[in-house]
């Protein structure tokens, strides 16, 4: 089905003035009459406007007359009844900012009022471009997911033909048809020039090479190019494409400009080492890709924070690597350190919900290890957590409460299909549910899915919070999701051997054939999956949504065209050994707004 057809009738009520009230046999005197019926011109109004330009206003009432005379100055009540959007020009389907109040909610850029179209041009700032020619939405495949159609996504114009309707009261011959008039009005963009250039501070191991990140704002500049100059070119290079080369070992500085606009330029520090160094790989990044100095973390739950080490120059990793963690409140929040062997984590305490909106200062150096840089001169690395909410720990209220295993501890709600309770040191916390053998997937009937698939399947629609808040029509259509856990595996494997584990969210309804199968919703449900470390200690998966390949996953507007449907939580495991097992615990949950 094409989603570029707009075919919108807004309906307007009318507010009629109350002239005056007699007594009560007089009854009600609205005024809304007229002896003379509304002309309009027979051509169209034609007009054209810019985005970012602010609210603009379309008079629907221009050269309208009343015996003669013009509407807008002849003293009758007018209004303006109905109007109908035909189909654009090009092809486009508006799409429409979210509130920041309600979900699934959305903000319209056309408004009608006092008789006339206000449209808030501001609202086609993201979604017009004269030099964008993408094309990765329009259509829907068989499982509601947005395809492209062959027309621009954000093109650089689109023409919006409407057609309207005005009545002041006069009372025609049966019949006959209200006085109408169309608007074509044009929404152009604007060429986006670039304003500012952004850049981070760079490190280049002696002798190696490393991708300097740079950008330029607004995102949506048309010109993205940049130059790049080095103000010591002994130290290092850097070619057209921003790689940087270290050559001798010390510091200096690289200038990033753009190419369009020489004004907008930055310079930054860059420095060329030979010695070891550690970082933390799993921090934040903003939109532009740039490192926030900030991780945030469920709360409730065991907050992960990995490192990585950089072997000195001529020198290769071994796999024998610890690390100290520091925690800026080791009494409220400490720390255990997990070592993977070269890569290394920091566990740290999070607390309950009351802490949601806590930072804690997390550090990490090198403790032992193959290096011959001296562990004093191997400089530390630190992020700042911020604990957010997770709605496995704060799911709302439920009267009757729910039925959905959050902790995955196994005691609240049905059991988990295909995995056991586990307790004690298999556990991090509390119980944790154990996946072992069991039957796998029908791939046939699964839409070519393999693996196991774990299931909790509460059938109450009120106490199912998956229901409630992913498969509600209304509620939940649009509303976003990350999610995570930790994850324990029973031995270690080759390195040839791959193991994924996926979060799976599956609409009973949405197969259409009906009949009992959890795997039968796979291809229309929705999977977010992670390669797992091959280790037997603690992780801290972060899974990756199969559709949007980012962390984030929409619940599908196909799933609103079902109406109302039980939805169920699950897991689904590809490439585990069937004599052996991975324990699951402490579920993250993060609604993202």
């Amino acid at each position: 089905m094409n989603k570029h057809l707009l075919k919108n009738t807004l309906y307007i009520a009318i507010a009629a003035a109350i002239a005056g009230c007699g007594s009560k046999d007089e009854g009600y005197n609205s005024n809304f009459s007229s002896a003379h019926k509304v002309e309009l011109p027979s051509e169209p109004i034609v007009t054209s406007f810019t985005e970012e330009t602010g609210p603009q206003t379309i008079d629907l009432l221009q050269g309208a007359t009343i015996n003669g005379e013009d509407a807008r100055t002849s003293g009758d009540l007018i209004y303006v009844v109905d109007t109908t959007f035909g189909e654009t020009t090009p092809r486009y389907r508006t799409r429409q900012p979210n509130t920041n109040s309600t979900a699934a909610h959305a903000i319209s850029p056309f408004t009608v009022k006092d008789n006339s179209l206000v449209i808030d041009t501001d609202l086609f700032s993201e979604f017009l471009s004269t030099c964008d020619n993408t094309d990765v939405w329009g259509n829907t495949d068989a499982d509601g997911n947005n395809v492209a159609d062959g027309i621009l996504d954000n093109p650089p114009s689109v023409t919006y033909s409407m057609t309207y309707t005005v009545d002041n009261g006069f009372e025609d011959t049966p019949g006959a048809s209200k006085p109408s008039r169309t608007v074509n009005f044009t929404m152009n963009a604007i060429v986006d020039q670039v304003e500012t250039v952004t850049a981070e501070p760079v490190k280049v191991l002696l002798n190696g090479k490393k991708q300097l990140l740079a950008t330029v704002l607004p995102q949506k500049a048309c010109d993205k190019s940049l130059t790049y100059t080095i103000a010591d070119t002994s130290i290092a290079t850097v070619d057209d494409n921003g790689m940087i080369s270290g050559l001798k070992e010390g510091k200096t500085t690289v200038t990033v400009t753009s190419a369009s606009n020489s004004l907008a330029t930055i310079t930054v520090d860059l420095e060329v080492f030979a010695g070891f160094t550690v970082k933390i790989t799993n921090g934040d990044v903003d939109n532009t890709g740039f490192e926030t100095g900030m991780r945030q973390t469920p709360a409730c739950i065991h907050a992960a924070v990995e490192v990585t080490p950089t072997a000195a120059a001529g020198e290769t990793l071994a796999n024998d690597y610890t690390y100290n963690w520091t925690s800026g409140d080791a009494t409220t929040f400490p720390v255990t350190a997990i070592n993977y062997g070269q890569m290394g984590l920091g566990m740290f305490v999070t607390g309950d919900a009351t802490h949601v909106g806590t930072t804690i200062e997390a550090s990490v150096n090198l403790a032992s290890g193959t290096t011959s840089t001296a562990l004093s001169d191997i400089e530390s690395d630190s992020v700042t957590l911020e604990i957010v909410k997770n709605s496995a720990c704060e799911p709302g209220s439920n009267d009757d409460g729910w039925l959905t295993d959050f902790k995955l501890d196994g005691n609240v709600g049905p059991a988990w299909s295909g995995a056991s309770v586990v307790t004690g040191d298999k556990a991090l916390s509390g119980s944790a549910i154990e996946i072992k053998g069991g039957a796998n997937i029908v791939s046939s009937e699964a839409g070519g899915h393999v693996g196991k698939l774990v299931v909790q399947s509460p059938w109450n629609k009120p106490r199912n919070w998956f229901t409630q808040n992913t498969g509600t029509p209304g509620n939940a259509t649009g509303r976003k999701f990350t999610f995570g856990v930790w994850a324990k595996l029973n031995t270690t494997f080759t390195d040839t051997t791959e193991i994924k584990l996926s979060t799976v969210q599956l609409k009973w309804n949405t197969y259409a054939a009906g009949g009992p199968g959890f795997h039968k919703r796979l291809p229309t449900g929705g999977i977010q999956t992670a390669t797992l470390k091959n280790t037997n200690e603690w992780q801290y998966v972060e899974f990756i949504d199969e559709q949007s390949n980012t962390p984030v996953w929409s619940v599908p507007d196909a799933w609103g065209n079902v109406g109302q449907g039980d939805t169920f939580f699950g897991f689904k495991l590809e490439g585990l050994p069937e004599a052996d097992s991975i324990v699951l615990d402490e579920l993250a949950i993060i609604e993202v707004m």
